[in-house]
């Protein structure tokens, strides 16, 4: 019927190997190529991304009575949505050192871009969708590429203060055909590799 050597199919008979390539039958033929066109979605640049955690931009800084540390993703900073993580802490026996956790304050967040466009931005960093509720978490959408001054104020139980910090924002990525189609030839072959293995 197809060229190359027989596979004994239970339901369709005896199908060339080469002709019915793309057909994988076998259990154990799924879980090989689906961990192949992982590493493909790995290659192209796909992620997965956890609320918490990131790039810390100030650990433990002053703002007033309290201490605060910011982490941010994705890493790099794009346009787009960007993640804050915020931790609000009491000082510590030593300086620069956080203390027991405030988790009762009110953060908010204030993003002002350097290009000259008259306009900040403000959200509420909050518990409400925190994996780990010690933190204040919050999702921005940052329309411009360039420097971003980040006032972090926070009001709880000692009063109103705030700390500040700047971030470095770049274009969108571009999307790398070249890499995808190394990744989907990795793929292909692998596939070709299982099929030519499973006929001997």
């Amino acid at each position: 019927m197809g060229h190359g050597s027989d596979y004994d199919c239970p339901r369709l008979g005896k199908v060339g190997i080469l002709d019915f390539s793309f057909w994988i039958l076998d259990f154990r033929f799924l879980g090989k190529t689906s961990l192949l066109f992982g590493l493909v979605f790995a290659l192209s640049g796909g992620t997965v991304q956890a609320h918490g955690g990131g790039v810390p931009q100030v650990t433990n800084a002053k703002a007033g009575p309290y201490r605060v540390s910011v982490w941010t993703q994705p890493d790099p900073l794009r346009t787009g949505e960007v993640h804050f993580t915020v931790a609000v802490s009491q000082p510590g026996p030593i300086d620069q050192e956080a203390g027991a956790p405030i988790l009762n304050a009110v953060v908010e967040l204030q993003l002002i871009p350097a290009t000259g466009i008259d306009y900040a931005l403000r959200v509420f960093a909050t518990h409400d969708e925190a994996v780990n509720k010690l933190f204040y978490e919050a999702d921005v959408d940052l329309v411009a590429e360039g420097v971003w001054q980040v006032v972090v104020s926070v009001e709880g139980p000692s009063g109103l203060d705030q700390t500040d910090f700047t971030v470095e924002v770049l274009p969108p990525a571009t999307f790398n055909w070249w890499l995808v189609f190394g990744g989907a030839v990795v793929v292909l072959a692998g596939v070709g590799w299982i099929i030519a293995k499973s006929s001997r």
